[in-house]
């Protein structure tokens, strides 16, 4: 009895199961219809092979190998289609070339076999049947497509592993590129090569060693979700796509798992955390997994937001913000623990360019009292300086009416006229100064010599004959950028101070030069 034909039968019906069993999981998701239709091509071509070498007759052989072609020849086709879907190529999928690629170029070639453009002719063997492929332009044409459509896959495949950061992701990829490719390269020896060359002693076994593809693609569906979302995947990708860092502890306390966001913060790789101790990552200081912190952890049950200290690869410590909840099993006994962490650098930033920008408005608004009560000085100040100009008008005019119409005056009363005279010019001088306070000063800077300034303000001032006047007025300090009047009225307060000053004969000495360690960097004037 020719066991052949009962292997593929049964491969079959493993099929057939197989497809039931991907639309049971998610029936509306595309990926496993595609993965269905995928799967049932095989099914199709098992069936096909089945009856093939079980008749006896030339004829019906060759039509169930016709039959067969819908499944060893529109497999590529929907291997591409699903390979699409499963990497999210959404530009693709809504392109109407690809779905051409898809369904017209298959069912050309299947339309090419059925008129006995591709295997032509069958050679009776002690397992069946062996196949004859013409040598023609159909059957080139049909390397091509098998070959281009499988490269295709498998780059997308392995772009999309790259690519994704998910582990579960990079492990379904993994699986079906390598389950493909063991069955893609011994099926084309099996039932290409090997009759291409006249040798018939191997069955073309290549749908019976599909089942490894078949295999490895219901691996990913159970094991790694390839299309469905459950609760172990859904969890996974959580995990993986959290913004915190996460780490699992088993109930000796080393790490069991670790998130992205953890390797990233850390500066570790997965592989260099699993298994070690989560004192590892803390830095000395930190009590939270040890001594009274760690029994108060298991009262609470959980701790949220403790400021530590971890310490990245780099032998960095940074300060997170640590909270850890306790896992128990049904009977209350310790699973692990979950710890959640993030970093508090951004937020020590923010927290200073907050305290730094407050400062500054305190500033501001110090500025700006000052600046109210200046105003509201200058404003008395205006205010006081007209209310005296108007007794000081009528003492000035009696002074005026004495000299003028008392007749002569004897020395001593013309001395107290002269002082009252005086003394009306000081306090004219200080209402001229408030009123110059009250109002708004505008500065008109120029270049000016301090030196010629200097000589003008004592000639106005006189000379005393007590007093000699020294000056010493370097070269590069001789002359700056002032409002000529501004500086001669400084001039003209500190030369009659140091008058005022001297009882007797002395020295009044002037000396200019330049400052370096100022910050406008320019001369200063003692």
């Amino acid at each position: 009895m020719n066991i052949l034909p009962v292997l593929h039968l049964t491969a079959a019906l493993i099929y057939i199961n197989l497809v039931v069993f991907v639309l049971s999981k998610n029936p509306r998701s595309p990926v496993n219809i595609v993965s269905s239709l995928f799967i049932l091509c095989f099914a199709v071509w098992n069936f096909g092979d089945a009856l093939l070498h079980f008749s006896q007759d030339r004829s019906i052989a060759m039509f169930w190998e016709n039959m067969g072609s819908f499944g060893w020849i529109g497999f590529a086709g929907f291997f591409l289609w699903q390979t699409a879907v499963l990497t999210g190529r959404k530009k693709l999928l809504k392109s109407f070339l690809f779905y051409l690629a898809v369904f017209a170029v298959p069912a050309v070639l299947i339309y090419a076999q059925w008129t006995g453009r591709l295997i032509n002719d069958l050679v009776r063997q002690p397992y069946g049947w062996g196949v004859v492929w013409s040598e023609s332009f159909w059957t080139v044409s049909y390397y091509i497509y098998y070959v281009t459509y499988i490269i295709v896959s498998f780059l997308l495949l392995l772009n999309y592993r790259r690519k994704t950061g998910h582990r579960y992701r990079q492990k379904q990829a993994a699986v079906i590129i390598l389950t493909a490719s063991v069955v893609a390269i011994a099926g084309t020896v099996t039932n290409v090569a090997l009759p291409q060359l006249g040798n018939y002693d191997l069955p073309p076994v290549a749908p019976l060693l599909s089942l490894i593809w078949a295999g490895g693609l219901t691996l990913a569906v159970t094991k790694y979700g390839l299309m469905s979302i459950n609760p172990a995947t859904a969890a996974s990708d959580i995990i993986a796509t959290m913004a915190d860092a996460l780490l699992l502890l088993n109930p000796e306390g080393n790490i069991a798992e670790v998130n992205t966001a953890a390797e990233t913060l850390l500066g570790y790789r997965r592989v260099e955390l699993l298994g070690r101790p989560v004192e590892m990552i803390l830095s000395s200081g930190s009590s939270l997994f040890k001594g009274p912190e760690f029994e108060k952890l298991f009262e609470k049950s959980s701790v949220k937001d403790v400021s530590l200290r971890c310490r990245r690869k780099t032998g960095e410590d940074i300060p997170v913000s640590f909270s850890v909840t306790v896992m128990r099993d049904r009977e209350d006994s310790l699973v692990g623990l979950v710890c959640v962490f993030y970093d508090l650098r951004p937020v020590i930033e923010k927290n200073i360019k907050i305290e730094e920008s407050y400062r500054h408005q305190m500033k501001l608004r110090e500025k700006l009292n000052k600046s109210e009560k200046l105003a509201m000085i200058g404003t008395l100040a205006g205010g006081v300086a007209h209310e005296i100009r108007t007794p000081l008008s009528s003492v000035k005019n009696a002074v005026f009416f004495l000299e003028r119409y008392s007749g002569p005056l004897d020395d001593e009363t013309q001395n107290y006229i002269g002082i009252m005279r005086r003394e009306l010019a000081r306090a004219e001088e200080i209402i001229s100064s408030l009123l110059d306070f009250s109002r708004a000063s505008v500065i008109k800077p120029e270049t000016v010599s301090i030196e010629k300034l200097f000589d003008e303000t004592v000639e106005e001032l006189g000379k005393r004959k007590n007093i000699s006047i020294v000056k010493k007025i370097s070269g590069d300090a001789s002359r700056i950028q002032a409002d000529p009047e501004k500086l001669k009225k400084l001039f003209k307060n500190i030369v009659k101070n140091s008058f005022q000053a001297i009882e007797g004969q002395g020295i009044v000495e002037i000396e200019t030069f330049k400052v370096g360690h100022l910050p406008f960097q320019g001369p200063a004037i003692i």
